[in-house]
């Protein structure tokens, strides 16, 4: 079957939440993200082209969340032959944009970087890039912050990775060097640093060491809400 997004807004008021039947301009889609900027919105994910399945990154805008742009497709490489984005955030600097394209039958980490919300440039060193996938994305201090898994030849994630930049252009691996079985999926900033999550355990950083001594497993109970 097409996958056919949803989209559900909330105008304030009694009402609360309502679904968009048909969100214009998405199409044939999937919407892993929807992040607010200046003057809108901007949702990320993949799109289908004619004879293609839903494996092209995309983003789409919209000033009201309501009527959205037509597919703006994310820059990608020779011989990258699908993908998807599937995580983003703002800072003051622009909007950073992360997932995964495959390539060779390998999948690799893939971050896009837009000082404007509407034109994309691709970023970030493919070397620490490569066998990964980023999975999400916040900010913290006006700092991105990836995090994501490693993609061994077949695309079985394995292993936390986790990646910083001050400007979403230029970033640095911020793999630990014991990164485990965890997968990086879910990521929150907190008071006092961060928090991320995956399938088998959780890991945190205090903001205040993220230079010195890096991730390491949380003490608290790995449960999180």
């Amino acid at each position: 079957p097409s996958p056919t997004p949803v989209v559900a807004i909330d105008p304030g008021g009694p009402g609360g939440w309502r679904m968009l039947p048909d969100p214009v301009g998405l199409g044939t889609s999937i919407v892993a993200r929807i992040v607010a900027v200046p003057g809108g919105f901007v949702a990320v994910g993949c799109t289908a082209l004619p004879g293609i399945e839903c494996d092209v990154p995309a983003v789409w805008t919209s000033a009201d969340a309501v009527t959205w742009s037509e597919p703006t497709l994310l820059p990608t490489i020779s011989g990258e032959m699908r993908g998807q984005a599937s995580a983003a955030a703002v800072t003051r600097a622009g909007l950073a944009v992360g997932g995964l394209v495959v390539r060779n039958d390998q999948v690799h980490a893939v971050l896009w970087f837009s000082s404007d919300g509407r034109s994309f440039e691709r970023v970030g060193d493919a070397v620490s890039l490569a066998d990964a996938a980023v999975g999400n994305l916040t900010s913290i201090s006006d700092r991105f912050i990836a995090v994501g898994a490693m993609a061994p030849y077949g695309g079985e994630f394995y292993g936390f990775r986790a990646w910083s930049s001050d400007d979403g252009r230029t970033w640095v691996d911020r793999t630990p060097g014991d990164p485990g079985e965890a997968v990086g999926g879910g990521l929150l900033a907190v008071e006092g640093g961060l928090v991320a999550w995956g399938p088998t355990c959780t890991v945190c950083v205090p903001e205040t060491a993220w230079w010195r001594s890096g991730w390491s497993r949380c003490t608290w109970p790995r449960r999180i809400w």
